[in-house]
């Protein structure tokens, strides 16, 4: 879940910054040295580094030279997370086509990409971002989780719907007046099955973490192979 979580931050980062981007000018001072500072990381073979540069340039939501794409799109290849460095790939051709100056560069390394994301697209051990998956800690691999009711809080029975847990409903009969009489929802026990659970005590959901495919997705670059253990399970 967090790393779900983490995915989906990372992508808002990406598209608010992106479209700064889109209008490629009044980039300030400070943001082009950061630049020139990864970039220099990336020539020394740091791309952790350079990664760090690039995300806090990100969060900073301000306007950058269109270059950064492709170093950022190089940084996060040599970092193993293709499907974030095609997304930038994407962006670098559709800011400056064929006139950009790393064009060329561009397209090699969307011909990198396209085997790796292929790659993991069809691998059975990870997800399409190449991490490999385990079975699910939280659901024990099932895809479903049972939990405590929260409609009756585990009782199994709910106040009755009809008198309210009184055990007696009260009509108006031809004179109008009150007529009290047995509750036929209840039997007059002031209360019943709880619609949700049916009485089971606990209700099944969809895992949160796994959200229902049974497996989670670790920290390890996956390398497409099979297990050597038990540890990883098959699609």
């Amino acid at each position: 879940m967090m790393n779900s979580r983490r995915s989906i931050f990372l992508v808002l980062l990406i598209t608010l910054s992106l479209t700064a981007l889109s209008q490629n000018q009044n980039v300030s001072q400070e943001v082009r040295d950061a630049v020139a500072m990864a970039k220099s990381q990336m020539d020394e073979g740091d791309y952790a580094f350079a990664n760090k540069i690039f995300r806090k340039i990100l969060k900073e939501k301000q306007v950058m030279p269109s270059e950064m794409c492709y170093y950022f799109a190089e940084t996060l290849f040599m970092l193993e997370q293709y499907q974030n460095s095609q997304n930038f790939t994407d962006k670098y051709l559709e800011l400056t086509g064929k006139a950009g100056d790393y064009y060329e560069q561009i397209m090699d390394l969307r011909k990198l990409l396209r085997q790796k994301v292929n790659a993991n697209e069809f691998c059975d051990y990870c997800d399409v971002n190449g991490y490999r998956l385990a079975p699910c800690s939280n659901c024990k691999q099932l895809g479903k989780v049972h939990q405590t009711c929260h409609r009756c809080k585990g009782a199994g029975v709910t106040t009755c719907r009809l008198c309210l847990g009184e055990g007696v409903v009260i009509r108006k009969n031809q004179l109008g007046e009150d007529e009290y009489q047995s509750c036929p929802l209840c039997d007059s026990k002031g209360f019943e099955t709880c619609q949700l659970c049916l009485g089971n005590k606990e209700i099944e959901s969809t895992c949160e973490v796994c959200l229902g495919s049974g497996r989670e997705r670790t920290h390890l670059i996956c390398n497409h192979e099979p297990p050597l253990n038990d540890d990883f399970s098959i699609r």
